[in-house]
C-alpha cells in the first residue's frame, strides 16, 4: 500500500470516528447518521483490502477520475448510497457544519470506489459479518 493511501484511509477514517452523533433525543435523524457512519467504516474496512480500490479512491480524491453514477453498484452498495443521499445535511449556521459536510463528501467517494463487483463482494460480506 502506498504511503498516500495509507494517509489517505487514515485520515478517512479519522474523519468517520470524529463525525458528531447527537443524542437521539436532540436529533430526528441519529438512527440514519449511524448506519452512515456504520457504512463508512466498513467501506473503508473493504478498500483497505483491495489495492485496485485503494488506488481508485486516491484518483477519486484527487480528481483524476470521475465518480461513478449515484446509483451505481448492485443492492448492498446501491443501500448503502441511497443512506448516504437520504441523510439530511445542515444548512446554515450549524456548529459542526465543516466535519458533517467533509465526511459526507469523503463517504460518497468510498462507496464510489467500491462500485467495481469486487469491491460490492467486499462491501456486502464485511455488512453481514458485522
Amino acid at each position: 500500500m502506498s504511503s498516500l493511501e495509507t494517509d489517505l484511509l487514515t485520515e478517512v477514517r479519522r474523519l468517520a470516528e470524529r463525525f458528531p452523533l447527537p443524542h437521539p433525543r436532540w436529533h430526528g435523524f441519529v438512527p440514519e447518521m449511524h448506519e452512515v457512519v456504520r457504512d463508512l467504516f466498513v467501506g473503508l474496512d473493504a478498500i483497505a483490502t483491495l489495492p485496485r480500490l485503494r488506488a481508485q479512491l486516491l484518483r477519486f480524491v484527487e480528481d483524476e477520475a470521475p465518480a461513478p453514477a449515484p446509483d451505481a453498484g448492485r443492492p448492498a452498495l446501491a443501500a448503502a448510497r441511497a443512506r448516504l443521499r437520504d441523510l439530511p445535511v445542515p444548512q446554515g449556521e450549524h456548529p459542526y457544519l465543516d466535519e458533517i459536510v467533509v465526511t459526507l463528501e469523503a463517504a460518497e467517494l468510498v462507496l464510489g470506489a467500491l462500485a467495481a463487483a469486487d469491491g460490492e463482494a467486499a462491501f456486502a460480506r464485511l455488512l453481514q459479518e458485522g
